[in-house]
């Protein structure tokens, strides 16, 4: 599960979670981004500016040892992203542009289709069984 939190820029922090973060855990990384955390945000509709999908940042790195300092152990990977804007330059080697953050931010383009199709196909063998 990925969480989306905001600061006062308008910075969006992405945390990648292997489980369900309780509200202790989510104050601790509202505390950490001095930022709030967006309730209840599977999407976020608007284009932002961020790492590749397929790359870890050194900071992410950082970032998650510090949550497993702060005793919240789910966290997997945390990255952030910036508002898009078509007057600044960036890096198109390191960064890309989002035209929505979703569920499925963290996933390369092969996993992306994986899932896909195996929604796909659980639907198809729930409808079958009918």
């Amino acid at each position: 599960m990925i969480l989306f939190f905001k600061d006062k820029n308008k910075l969006i922090y992405a945390v990648g979670s292997a489980e369900t973060l309780d509200s202790n855990n989510i104050s601790k990384l509202e505390w950490l981004f001095n930022g709030k955390l967006i309730s209840n945000s599977l999407i976020i509709n608007c284009k932002y500016i961020g790492p590749k999908r397929t790359m870890i940042t050194p900071w992410s790195t950082n970032a998650v040892e510090i949550t497993e300092n702060m005793a919240i152990k789910a966290v997997e990977r945390i990255e952030t992203y910036v508002l898009y804007n078509k007057n600044k330059v960036y890096d198109p080697m390191l960064f890309e542009k989002y035209n929505r953050l979703d569920q499925d931010l963290f996933l390369n383009t092969f996993q992306r289709i994986y899932h896909h199709y195996r929604k796909i196909l659980k639907c198809y063998l729930v409808f079958s069984n009918v």
